[in-house]
C-alpha cells in the first residue's frame, strides 16, 4: 500500500491513478480484517481490547476530515495534489519502521500446519466474494460513467 501511495503521486495517466487508487483501496480493506485478528488475540477480553476497538472505529472518520483538510490544502493554487500521497506515504513507512521497532517478535512457523490453513479456508465464499465484488466495482464503474459522462 506504501508503494502505491507513493507511485500515486508520479502517474502520468488517469488509468494509471485509478489503478494504483484501487490497489490502496485493496489493501485497506486487506488491512482491518488483519488488524481485528491480531487485536483479538493480543489483547484479553476487558476494557482495555473495548478501547483499542473504539480507537479503531475513530481512526475511520477521523482520517477522513483528515484526507479532506489535506486536500484542500493540497489543492490550492501553486500546490500539487502529488504531495499529498507522497507525505501519506512517508508517514506509513515511519510507521512501518516504528512497527518493527516496537513489536514483539515471536517465532511461531513450528506450530502453523499449512494443510489444516489450507483444508480451513471457505474456498466458495472466498470465490463468491471475489465475483461478487468484482461485479459490484463494474457496476459502480458503470453507474458513475453514466452519470457523470459529459
Amino acid at each position: 500500500m506504501t508503494v502505491s501511495l507513493a507511485v500515486t503521486g508520479i502517474s502520468h495517466s488517469g488509468v494509471q491513478f485509478i489503478v494504483f487508487r484501487v490497489l490502496q483501496g485493496l489493501g485497506a480493506a486487506m488491512f482491518l480484517p488483519t488488524n481485528i485478528s491480531i487485536w483479538t488475540s493480543a489483547v484479553p477480553k476487558g476494557r482495555l481490547r473495548n478501547f483499542g476497538f473504539a480507537c479503531l472505529s475513530f481512526s475511520s472518520p477521523v482520517g477522513l476530515q483528515t484526507g479532506y483538510l489535506l486536500a484542500g490544502a493540497f489543492g490550492a493554487p501553486g500546490r500539487s495534489w502529488r504531495w499529498g500521497f507522497w507525505l501519506c506515504a512517508g508517514i506509513m513507512v515511519l510507521l512501518l519502521f516504528l512497527g518493527f521497532i516496537s513489536f514483539p517478535v515471536e517465532d511461531r512457523r513450528d506450530q502453523v500446519i499449512w494443510k489444516s490453513v489450507l483444508r480451513d479456508i471457505d474456498m466458495v465464499g472466498m470465490l463468491i466474494s471475489i465475483v461478487v465484488f468484482g461485479f459490484l466495482g463494474f457496476a459502480l464503474a458503470y453507474v458513475i460513467d453514466t452519470v457523470f459522462k459529459t
